[in-house]
């Protein structure tokens, strides 16, 4: 579509829009596989920027809001939508107690956000607060 294909042939100089009369020669697999992943990369890290700099502003995520509320007030949950199918949210609280006044949760979080005190996820380092 956007002629890349001329850039997998093994050849010194790259022309991107041959003429007829220029020698084509045959692909290289190997390029052919480096261009195929460096544009799956590229799509991913522009999906990621997207998710980065326009959804977690603009548009808000209703299940991680659920789970940093549960985490900050200290309370698991474990919900079982089938038989044997369900979730677990871990809500624990790093600072330990979640009982306190509006000062002392806003030190908490900023102490939270600098690193200072553990990680709120169920095992020792992890950020992993719900699990299917």
């Amino acid at each position: 579509v956007i002629n890349l294909e001329n850039v997998a042939t093994a050849q010194p100089v790259t022309i991107l829009f041959p003429t007829s009369a220029d020698y084509t020669p045959g692909y290289n697999g190997i390029l052919r596989v480096g261009i195929a992943f460096s544009m799956w990369l590229a799509c991913a890290v522009f999906q990621y920027l997207i998710y980065i700099i326009f959804y977690q502003r603009f548009i808000e995520d209703k299940i991680i809001n659920f789970i940093d509320l549960c985490s900050v007030s200290n309370i698991s949950i474990f919900i079982l939508s089938d038989k044997h199918y369900g979730y677990y949210i871990h809500g624990r609280s790093p600072n330990g107690i979640s009982d306190v006044n509006l000062k002392d949760m806003l030190i908490n979080l900023e102490r939270e956000s600098s690193a200072t005190i553990g990680k709120r996820g169920l095992e020792v380092g992890s950020d992993d607060q719900f699990f299917i």
